[in-house]
């Protein structure tokens, strides 16, 4: 039996959603849970905002989901391989990824950088115990082509696209051995 926990960064590990509406509000842009939706789980994002995930800072100020890290390394710390799949769309935002996890103290196995909705492609790959996304496009896409369990993490800004869709509040909803 698979050993592996696959999971996506952005949503999952760090609280991305507060810090874009954080920057929204900062610069007296709209904010509602569609538009911050539309902003981190579509592939090409909202146009006027994209600016902010090429700011360093967005990415170095991210705050980490406190459940989420403690969970990430008792698992890490128990033998499972951790790997992290993301769709960070901009140089600056990958760059970003192994100097924040490591600043965190998030202990992990490897980090892949995959385009949105072709996760699968990976995740097939891996054969994963499960996988956790905050887009619930993506873990339908991953569920049903891979047959890998799934489940989407509930955010503010994903609720509307939920549906029937296994959830977690926080990591340690998930049953591991």
């Amino acid at each position: 039996m698979s050993k592996t926990i696959c999971l996506d960064l952005d949503g999952v590990i760090t609280d991305i959603g507060q810090q874009v509406k954080n920057y929204l509000e900062k610069d007296s842009l709209e904010v509602n849970p569609d538009l911050i939706g539309d902003v981190l789980l579509t592939p090409d994002g909202v146009e006027y905002v994209e600016y902010i995930f090429e700011d360093p800072l967005f990415w170095r100020n991210l705050l980490p989901i406190k459940n989420s890290w403690h969970c990430i390394n008792e698992w890490f710390s128990n033998g499972y391989d951790i790997v992290f799949i993301t769709a960070r769309r901009s140089e600056i935002s990958q760059s970003e990824i192994d100097p924040w996890l490591n600043g965190w103290q998030i202990q992990y196995n490897d980090v892949i950088i995959a385009d949105m909705y072709h996760k699968y492609e990976i995740i097939d790959k891996l054969q994963p115990l499960f996988f956790v996304d905050d887009n619930p496009r993506e873990i339908y896409k991953v569920g049903s082509i891979t047959g890998t369990a799934v489940a989407v993490m509930e955010t503010w800004y994903n609720q509307h696209l939920i549906k029937s869709l296994r959830s977690v509040n926080k990591l340690t909803d998930l049953k591991i051995g």
